[in-house]
């Protein structure tokens, strides 16, 4: 029937069209029939045989020109280019632990744990009995080694002789004592020299006004010698007048050499008086230029005691060295003994300029330099409302980490990826620590965890549809 009904509705309707003379013939549809017959065919035959809309055209042109403009925008727009990292906030500088130098009963303990405290308040009294004693011998033993130099200096004459205020009294009476009895030793000893020394003079004096009037004597007698002696030949004077004249002529000449001798005699001795002063006064200033070298020496070192003495009885009372809050105290009860370089208190410093340490994978690590802007997200305050603190890369550690050797200054996040998860360490400076929205007494605490985000350059957006594929073909139709 349907051979019959399709062979009838052509011949219909050239009769039809012919009849009335009036429109022109219908153009026919794809599949040779007319247009305005479509309509009277089957559902399916009637899409099938229906021409295209100028709307589908349009819109798959539109299609490739999205496509290939998405490509061009893909091949020339760039993304930032960010390596994620999970860390917390830590102080650079360690927690302050305050000890005891040495072994000490304590007093009192002023804090308790998190109590938060001020620069110089007291946080632990230990007993001084024994460094009030130390103190106090090491102040008496200087006072004595500095009396001792400035009495030493007033022998050599290298300072004034009046005690200085600074002295203790009894030092300074009983080293002005001393000082009296040795210089009137030093003064009759030279004294005593200087006798020796004045009587030999007169002495020398004496003998070479001798000799003087031996040498005229001398001098004379040999000439009553010759006198006789010619009156003798003569045979006018005695045999014994001559030989007289002889024995005097002899006596005067060995009363000469013997007063040579004693002259000689009495010079030596007068140069060895003087220097046996000039050596007792030289030894004397000797002696005492080293016993002040040595008092010097013994002053500094007792110096030096003295003010480890000061230290240690200043620090029988433990104070804040800056604000913090105090993490720990130890458990001892007043009356026990706290043991040398033993934990009493731990302070976390509240001044303390703060860091963020964050863990990289090795994976990403390639494209991390120093100095590289990060931002941080703290997971106590959402970014969404509460805004990001801005940081910039100051270190990235050498080497890497095991997950299992970093668990302990790793977050719960990057210790639960597993032991095979290779970390670098890097230290963020916060350059900017400003939240909104956050409350007035707000501040960084150190363990905050966090996820930072470096930026380490530009990406362009073609390269997530290219690498993929390249990755595929390189490792394609290979064995594994």
């Amino acid at each position: 029937m349907s051979e019959k009904k399709d062979n009838s509705l052509p011949s219909c309707s050239s009769g039809a069209l012919a009849g009335t003379g009036s429109a022109p013939p219908a153009m026919p549809a794809p599949g040779g029939v007319p247009a305005e017959f479509l309509e009277f065919q089957p559902d399916s035959l009637e899409l099938e045989m229906a021409p295209l809309p100028g709307r589908a055209r349009i819109s798959l042109y539109m299609a490739v020109a999205c496509i290939l403009i998405g490509l061009v925008w893909a091949c020339l727009a760039q993304i930032d280019r960010i390596v994620t990292g999970q860390g917390k906030v830590a102080a650079p500088q360690s927690n302050l632990v305050l000890s005891a130098l040495e072994p000490a009963v304590i007093r009192k303990i002023h804090v308790l744990a998190g109590q938060r405290v001020q620069a110089g308040d007291l946080l632990v009294t230990l007993d001084s009995t024994f460094t009030r004693a130390d103190l106090a011998d090491a102040v008496k033993h200087f006072d004595s080694l500095t009396a001792q130099i400035w009495r030493i200096r007033c022998e050599l004459g290298q300072g004034a002789c009046t005690p200085p205020a600074s002295l203790d009294p009894a030092e300074a009476a009983m080293q002005m004592s001393l000082l009296l009895g040795r210089k009137a030793e030093y003064q009759g000893k030279m004294a005593s020299y200087d006798k020796a020394i004045s009587g030999l003079d007169t002495q020398i004096a004496s003998l070479a006004a001798q000799r003087e009037q031996g040498k005229r004597r001398i001098a004379n007698s040999r000439e009553v010698e010759a006198m006789h002696q010619i009156v003798f030949e003569k045979g006018a004077g005695s045999r014994l007048e001559m030989l007289k004249a002889q024995n005097e002529r002899i006596q005067n000449e060995s009363d000469y050499e013997r007063m040579g001798h004693e002259m000689k005699t009495k010079t030596e001795d007068l140069a060895k008086n003087r220097a046996d002063r000039d050596a007792f006064a030289a030894n004397w200033n000797g002696t005492l230029s080293k016993e002040l070298v040595d008092t010097q020496r013994d002053a500094g070192k007792i110096g030096e005691q003295l003010e480890k003495a000061k230290r240690m009885n200043e620090l029988i009372e433990l104070r804040a060295p800056g604000p913090g809050v105090v993490l720990d105290v130890a458990r001892k009860s007043v009356g026990s003994v706290a043991e040398k370089a033993e934990a009493l208190v731990t302070l976390v410093p509240l001044d303390a300029p703060l860091e963020a340490q964050v863990d990289i994978p090795a994976k990403e690590i390639g494209f991390v330099r120093e100095g590289d802007p990060a931002r941080i997200k703290l997971e106590a305050f959402p970014f969404q409302k509460h805004g990001v603190l801005e940081g910039r890369v100051a270190t990235v550690s050498e080497d890497a980490f095991a997950a299992k050797d970093n668990q302990q200054g790793a977050t719960p996040q990057a210790a639960a990826q597993g032991a095979s998860q290779v970390n670098y360490r890097a230290r963020i400076e916060i350059v900017n620590a400003s939240l909104r929205d956050v409350p007035k007494d707000f501040r960084l605490i150190p363990g905050m965890t966090l996820t930072a985000e470096i930026k380490v350059g530009k990406r362009r957006i073609i390269s997530y549809l290219i690498y993929p594929v390249v990755r595929a073909l390189d490792e394609a139709m290979r064995e594994p």
